[in-house]
């Protein structure tokens, strides 16, 4: 393996591992990867990353699942119609802010936001209504 060349013209030694950069209006070259991450900090990288999924899935318990209902209600929808419009667009919200994250922040735009909604479609479509027939326990009857 060669070394990875950084964007101030240097290179990591062997040892170490790259880091692209993803500043917004960065080269995009690799950097060298600091004392702190090579020594244990991918566990505080882990323990953020978990810190903050407990903190998405109370947020969304508490307030956005009970927001929707409320919605639903008063637009006096069925829960099957309030699913498929409400619970996808808000589930999809992390993907127009990513878009538009890469659009309008990372200068030029690196196009990441069309493939992470691609992808985000992929997965709904796929694996969530895949795993929910799965997981029915019972044979499932549509009624058009």
């Amino acid at each position: 393996d060669s070394p990875c060349a950084t964007e101030h013209g240097g290179l990591c030694s062997l040892d170490r591992l790259c880091a692209a950069e993803l500043v917004p209006g960065g080269s995009g070259a690799a950097e060298c990867l600091q004392d702190w991450e090579v020594n244990g900090g991918i566990w505080a990288y882990l323990f953020i990353l978990l810190f903050l999924f407990l903190g998405l899935a109370i947020v969304c318990d508490d307030y956005f699942v009970s927001s929707l209902e409320k919605i639903s209600a008063g637009l006096k929808l069925s829960d099957d119609v309030a699913g498929a419009t409400f619970m996808a667009a808000g589930s999809s919200a992390p993907e127009l802010f990513v878009s538009l994250a890469d659009n309008v922040i990372s200068n030029p735009p690196k196009s990441v936001g069309i493939g992470t909604i691609i992808g985000s479609a992929i997965f709904n479509i796929l694996v969530i209504i895949g795993l929910s027939a799965l997981l029915a326990g019972q044979t499932l009857y549509l009624d058009w």
